[in-house]
């Protein structure tokens, strides 16, 4: 569960849902939890594609990235309301690591006031991570 990790207690806070039950939500949730079963990462673009957001050849930048975390959020809050950990700590960015963008979207998602994702970022993503793949085992 989310709350055992080394971060505040969670206080939830409701995103507003654009993505969720649409196909693309579907799509990248599938892969997501394949991802998670395989214990593995996903890079972004390869969500993108999935999500049927023009990927291109080098990181994915603006508005398609903010959809793209958008969606990752939606994810995140659906999960959290089952109980479960953030699915989307496994998409990462072309350095193999998850932009800081989702856990400040994380930090408010879970109205964590005093966290800063710069600070310890490395121990809470693989926390989650953790969890996630003991999860979806």
């Amino acid at each position: 569960m989310v709350a055992s990790l080394p971060v505040p207690a969670l206080r939830h806070s409701p995103l507003q849902p654009k993505y969720v039950g649409t196909r693309e939500y579907l799509l990248v949730l599938t892969e997501l939890i394949q991802c998670a079963r395989y214990q593995g990462l996903v890079p972004y673009r390869r969500l993108a594609t999935t999500m049927g957001l023009p990927a291109g050849r080098g990181e994915l930048r603006g508005e398609h990235l903010e959809e793209l975390l958008h969606l990752l959020a939606e994810v995140a809050d659906e999960e959290f309301a089952h109980g479960r950990p953030p699915l989307g700590v496994l998409a990462v960015n072309g350095n193999g690591q998850p932009d800081l963008g989702f856990f400040y979207a994380l930090r408010d998602l879970y109205e964590i006031d005093d966290w800063d994702p710069k600070q310890g970022f490395s121990e809470f993503w693989e926390a989650l991570r953790e969890e996630v793949y003991t999860t979806w085992k």
